[in-house]
């Protein structure tokens, strides 16, 4: 049975027909899986993947590329509130709700077949009782839409996204043999939004500039050479520190811009 009949058909049941949906479903291009379903209207939301053709370039696989998906997956879900993915910071971080069918592609120049999504759905009830078609509308319309949109993303985005990751690594990586600890880049907005958020402030603001004396140039392999902003050192620098700090991680921005400090 389709998943569009099969949700047509419990509409009014009891909330605990939704375990009828446990199973594998195709909806267009796109292969939905039902993993877990909640148990009422209260319960945390279900558990699904959705397996849709990889759009990432094996040259480009990996924690940035997965993180940039996700992104572009909780923004083409922010305006619904029944869908839900593992919605990501200002970090780009290694998380499970994006798996690529075969990682090891990275290296092989073969592009892996497939990306998993995993999602969390909020199955709609009335009190206790099935909302069928409205779940219909959700599962079989909303979501291959959303995903439709969040797919269709321009080739430079994605890999300006894995370029920055991967300078912002190697920066990491150069700090200790030359006796660094953190970097800045120029106009940076250290103070945040509010003590609650990670998103910089913007009124009444004053970017963190100049310390010339302080510019550090370092050449990294992905793009041409960052002049890099003030380095806070071991020794007597513009400011003294009383703990180790690390680079912030910024995804989405041009250049090495640390705002989440």
């Amino acid at each position: 049975m389709s998943l569009a009949r099969l949700l047509t058909s419990i509409d009014g049941a009891g909330y605990g027909a939704y375990k009828k949906l446990h199973g594998s479903y195709e909806l267009g291009e796109y292969r939905l899986r039902v993993d877990k379903v909640q148990s009422d209207p209260f319960a945390p939301p279900s558990l699904m993947q959705v397996d849709v053709p990889n759009p990432i370039p094996a040259e480009l696989a990996g924690v940035a590329a997965r993180d940039f998906l996700t992104r572009r997956i909780a923004q083409a879900f922010s305006g619904d509130r029944d869908l839900h993915i593992d919605q990501p910071g200002q970090q780009v971080l290694d998380r499970a709700s994006v798996v690529l069918a075969d990682d090891a592609g990275a290296g092989s120049g073969i592009r892996s077949s497939t990306a998993t999504l995993r999602i969390e759905v909020q199955l709609p009830a009335r009190g206790r009782k099935i909302l069928g078609r409205k779940a219909r509308a959700l599962l079989c319309d909303v979501l291959p839409a959303a995903l439709d949109q969040a797919l269709d993303f321009p080739a430079d985005e994605l890999r300006e996204a894995v370029l920055l990751e991967r300078d912002q690594n190697y920066l990491r990586e150069q700090l200790p043999g030359r006796g660094l600890i953190a970097f800045i880049g120029d106009g940076s907005c250290l103070p945040r939004a509010a003590g609650h958020r990670d998103t910089p402030a913007e009124k009444a603001v004053v970017s963190l500039t100049g310390f010339s004396a302080h510019h550090v140039p370092i050449t990294v392999g992905t793009r041409s050479r960052w002049h890099g902003g003030s380095c806070w050192c071991h020794g007597d620098c513009w400011w003294r520190l009383s703990r180790k700090i690390h680079v912030a991680e910024s995804a989405g921005t041009r250049g090495i811009q640390p705002r989440c400090w």
